[in-house]
């Protein structure tokens, strides 16, 4: 997340094909629009040549103009807006779901914890894109800024999106983000880079043997888990607080 004039996240949405050149942009959509699905690679290899080679005549947009207090103020205080931010969404995200289930019964034995606190850190860890025991450290030092209840190891983080409750938690929050948005946006896409590697990695490893089976399976919790952190923290919008 980064903080940009006006103190809102900088976007882009690509319908179509758009290189972008510096300020000028040059959409396709008129070219590949109407093209039947065998001549479109052709169609796109033409285009891209025209562009290296400077052939390609576009329309240039006139560069906007930048607010530079509001953007000193957005980078001065995004980690600390971040913070309240997931202390407010996942917040919200629990009263939601409370309102929506029974308060079941205690289960004996030393109770686990809480699925709203760890629910909150691995967006903190998602956020800073570091390890798990790196983690444990951002924990202790921001766990009254997210209004955590205790602290924890990195094991609990290790093991988050293996639980259920979490996973309910990261369900919820992704619908309150995609709320403000829902109908206007067409296209969606994950940007990857800073999360750790592993998590690629795992993540691919799921999608091939989902591939060898030939079924419907589901990719395992942790991956999951870890791509709708990376869903909720990239959206545009703040999250519908009711």
């Amino acid at each position: 997340m980064t903080g940009v004039p006006g103190g809102s996240q900088k976007t882009t949405s690509v319908p179509s094909m758009c290189p972008i050149l510096g300020t000028s942009y040059i959409s396709l959509s008129a070219y590949i629009g109407h093209v039947d699905h065998r001549a479109q690679s052709e169609t796109v290899r033409k285009i891209i040549t025209q562009v290296r080679t400077q052939e390609f005549s576009y329309k240039e947009r006139p560069p906007k103009k930048i607010n530079w207090t509001q953007y000193d103020r957005a980078q001065i205080h995004e980690i600390a807006d971040t913070l309240e931010f997931i202390r407010a969404l996942v917040d919200n995200a629990a009263r939601r779901i409370a309102s929506r289930h029974r308060e079941s019964d205690k289960k004996p034995g030393r109770p686990a914890t809480d699925a709203i606190d760890v629910t909150k850190v691995l967006l903190l860890q998602s956020y800073f894109g570091v390890a798990n025991r790196v983690a444990e450290g951002l924990l202790e030092l921001f766990w009254e800024k997210l209004g955590l209840e205790e602290t924890f190891s990195y094991k609990t983080i290790e093991r988050g999106y293996d639980r259920e409750a979490v996973n309910e938690l990261l369900d919820e929050a992704l619908r309150l983000t995609n709320a403000p948005v829902k109908g206007l946006e067409k296209v969606f896409s994950i940007d990857g880079s800073g999360s750790p590697t592993r998590m690629r990695q795992s993540y691919s490893a799921d999608r091939e043997q989902q591939r060898k089976k030939k079924k419907g399976t589901k990719a395992r919790a942790s991956s999951r888990g870890a791509c709708m952190t990376m869903c909720i923290l990239s959206s545009p919008s703040e999250p519908v607080i009711s």
